[in-house]
């Protein structure tokens, strides 16, 4: 038939417009794509048979030999295909040949590259966690960081202005001529009795002073 002859020379168009216009995907065709390496025609066969309900038959057909499109994937070398077909479409991995060995090495080949892809899936996950992981880590350690080298330089600044040991070596808290602005009494008093009884004196003249001439 017309689509067996498209799926044999790899007319993945043809086969698609033949599919469309109500062509019954037949056991041949997939067997033809599967033996001569035609993947895109097979997946669009076997696509149109899981809509039409015939997927099993399709998938368990054999050729001449006894092989199904599962043994013919494997002997072509296409493995992944294979296992596609049988995870995806259920296609039968015991039985997939009449010949022994030919079946057994099929089986064992698809179930080796299904556990390599089952891995593969497994570390590419692995890694985006742990690359999340190690960004969530970076990331909260940059933001400690500076919130702890901030907190430090905002308590240096407080000790610098707070601290009274330190208002000395400050030159606001110096006048013109370099002196201290403090209280002159408690200079005074650091200083003698004697000048603070001059200070007192004078302040009591001044007042009386002022007290006569009013």
């Amino acid at each position: 038939d017309a689509l067996s002859l498209a799926a044999g020379a790899g007319r993945s168009e043809l086969a698609n417009l033949l599919l469309g216009a109500g062509a019954p995907a037949t056991p041949e065709a997939v067997l033809l794509a599967a033996k001569k390496g035609h993947l895109d025609v097979l997946w669009l066969v076997l696509d149109a048979a899981r809509e039409d309900e015939c997927l099993p038959e399709l998938v368990s057909a054999r050729n001449a030999k006894g092989d199904t499109a599962l043994a013919l994937l494997v002997a072509r070398g296409l493995v992944d295909a294979a296992a596609k077909l049988n995870a995806d479409y259920r296609a039968p991995l015991a039985d997939c040949s009449k010949d022994r060995r030919t079946a057994r090495h099929a089986r064992l080949r698809v179930l080796l590259k299904q556990r390599e892809q089952t891995a593969a899936a497994a570390a590419n996950n692995n890694g985006g966690n742990v690359t999340t992981t190690t960004n969530s880590r970076k990331n909260g350690h940059q933001s400690d960081h500076h919130t702890e080298g901030g907190g430090g330089h905002h308590h240096q600044r407080k000790s610098h202005h707070d601290d009274p040991q330190n208002k000395e070596d400050d030159p606001s808290f110096f006048g013109k001529e370099g002196t201290s602005r403090k209280n002159p009494l408690l200079l005074d008093s650091n200083a003698g009795g004697a000048q603070t009884t001059t200070t007192t004196t004078t302040k009591t003249t001044n007042k009386g002073g002022g007290h006569d001439s009013d």
